[in-house]
């Protein structure tokens, strides 16, 4: 036989014992990388649906927070209550808020999946297969935590409301003392039948001139009682 026809027969069988082993490779790595996509998908379902349940946790920790701050908002204005026991108890209902939260587990990550590149040698097509096979195998024995139980902090967040409407209750009753509006002490003067006339001072129309100055006064009112004889007055 010609010695170059047998080199090329030698060399076409070479050839296409390469194409078969790379073509087997080519389908194993298809096949693996198909099996780990596949685990991938049903992992990531099972990592949203976890991390969502995280979420609900995030979001009711934060009801209750805002609840709280909004009464902190409040005390730190510093006005006065009325009663000092509206304080204490919002604070206490405050405390027994902030105890009341729980903690929220890690975030688990999801997976990337997988593609094959045809064009690829042996090698790598078989390194792809055997790290496909791993992580795959991995995906398969992850042990999922027990979904986080969503706490219902209804019974907290009412407390700290309702402590903080009395403690602002108080803090108006203590103003209607220390400093009442010209319409407060209006509209309890007009629940006196001998009260005919009253009209407010305005800073423009005030004889003494001292409303809203220092040393003045923050309010001042002039009515007729009908049981005092204007005669007699100067």
């Amino acid at each position: 036989m010609n010695k170059r026809l047998l080199a090329g027969i030698l060399t076409a069988i070479m050839i296409l014992s390469l194409t078969g082993c790379t073509n087997k490779a080519l389908d194993a790595a298809n096949q693996a990388v198909g099996t780990y996509n596949s685990e991938a998908k049903s992992y990531n379902e099972k990592v949203e649906a976890y991390n969502s349940k995280l979420v609900d946790v995030e979001n009711a920790n934060a009801s209750l927070t805002e609840a709280t701050n909004k009464a902190q908002e409040v005390i730190n204005n510093g006005d006065e209550p009325y009663d000092e026991q509206t304080l204490t108890s919002l604070k206490n209902a405050m405390a027994t808020a902030g105890d009341a939260k729980v903690s929220v587990p890690e975030k688990l990550e999801t997976v990337e999946e997988m593609s094959v590149n045809e064009e690829a040698k042996k090698d790598e097509l078989e390194a792809l297969a055997t790290k496909a096979n791993e992580e795959a195998d991995k995906l398969k024995a992850f042990t999922f935590p027990e979904d986080p139980e969503v706490p219902d902090f209804s019974n907290e967040i009412n407390g700290v409301e309702a402590a903080l409407n009395d403690y602002e209750n108080s803090i108006k009753s203590m103003k209607q003392i220390t400093a009442p509006s010209d319409d407060f002490v209006m509209e309890r003067l007009q629940r006196i039948d001998t009260i005919t006339m009253m009209a407010p001072v305005t800073e423009d129309h005030d004889p003494n001139g001292k409303l809203g100055n220092q040393g003045g006064y923050i309010g001042c009112i002039y009515f007729r009682d009908s049981q005092v004889d204007q005669s007699t007055l100067y």
